[in-house]
């Protein structure tokens, strides 16, 4: 079974949907979030209400579900097999629940463009903003998989060159490649700015594998550092920041998640 995982905007549904077209299967998962432009239901997904999730769920309907931004996303039992497609999801939750071993490949695409992406698919400004960050917690934990350039849109030729690939690194190896080529931006172009040091930021914290308390403390201390470089407009929480821009303010605050 081949799994594509990402953050936000790196293109998982679309790769997953272009290999549907030449032969692949798909599991089509369920979510309660509502659709976004371009997006249609029992294609994308099964959008479904909360109570309808959670009679499923009741059911035993779901090899694995999660709750993400506040919606529930689920993967069915049906349907799977070796050839199948997924999106998301707890790869060792899944593999234990149904027996069938997955294939990993993560999905990669900047900041930048998955930003852009998400303004493309007419997302409201501020949820990118607050998916963006709590996104920057996410994947910090270490597993093997392919990774899939799709930064210049071509993921589709670059996820089948390696889809029958047993070239597996670890997760931790590929972030300690992008901390070393990270580039800070000296020019400040947005609240954007910021979320992608946040992101380097919880990726060198993740590595260091220190403590939540010195997690957090040094969280605030970096973060600080880089609202004063930028002249930002924000005010310091005991775990957040508010920050102050077009005469909005966004709420960016530390999540501790556990280590998996």
């Amino acid at each position: 079974m081949i799994q594509l995982l990402g953050k936000n905007g790196s293109g998982k549904t679309y790769l997953a949907n272009k290999l549907f077209e030449i032969g692949f299967k798909k599991n089509i998962g369920y979510t309660t979030r509502g659709m976004r432009f371009g997006e249609i239901n029992d294609f994308d997904y099964h959008f479904i209400s909360i109570l309808e999730f959670e009679k499923l769920i009741n059911q035993g309907f779901f090899s694995e579900y999660k709750v993400r931004n506040g919606d529930y996303y689920g993967i069915s039992f049906k349907d799977l097999g070796d050839d199948v497609i997924i999106i998301g999801g707890n790869k060792k939750v899944i593999e234990s629940n149904t027996k069938i071993n997955i294939n990993t490949f993560y999905i990669e695409a900047s900041l930048d463009k998955r930003f852009q992406r998400m303004i493309d698919r007419k997302d409201e400004y501020g949820n990118i903003i607050k998916r963006i960050h709590e996104e920057n917690f996410s994947y910090l934990y270490d597993f093997e998989t392919i990774i899939v350039d799709n930064e210049e849109e071509k993921g589709v030729s670059n996820l089948l060159s390696v889809i029958d690939s047993d070239d597996k690194i670890n997760y931790s190896t590929y972030i300690r490649e992008l901390i070393e080529n990270f580039k800070f931006k000296k020019n400040y172009n947005g609240i954007e700015c910021i979320l992608e040091c946040e992101e380097n930021i919880l990726r060198k914290l993740w590595l260091s594998n220190c403590d939540k308390n010195k997690r957090l403390k040094s969280y605030l201390e970096e973060m600080k550092k880089i609202l004063i470089y930028y002249d930002c407009n924000y005010v310091i929480n005991d775990d957040s920041f508010d920050i102050i821009e077009d005469d909005k303010v966004y709420k960016l605050n530390y999540i501790k998640k556990e280590r998996r």
